[in-house]
């Protein structure tokens, strides 16, 4: 192998290393609005007037933080006294 082909092997990344520098996807990662949606089993049009932070993707797209989803589901928890009565 010439120096200038080996030099070009050496710059060029292989498919696998490429692969192993993406982020593995988590339970943590962003949901689109949709699945936004679905996760707190709400309309897409009550997620839109809620006040849930997101993350603006482009001029129309919208993510989630499932933490904040969670977040917000453990700040609006109500919990209601059943008492039976004797």
């Amino acid at each position: 192998m010439t120096g200038r082909a080996a030099a070009s092997q050496m710059t060029r990344p292989s498919v696998t290393a490429g692969a192993e520098l993406r982020t593995p996807v988590t339970d943590d990662g962003l949901l689109t609005h949709g699945e936004a949606a679905q996760y707190l089993r709400v309309s897409p049009s009550w997620l839109y007037q809620s006040d849930i932070p997101f993350v603006r993707i482009g001029t129309r797209g919208r993510r989630y933080d499932r933490r904040e989803l969670r977040q917000y589901i453990e700040t609006h928890l109500t919990h209601s006294l059943i008492v039976s009565e004797p």
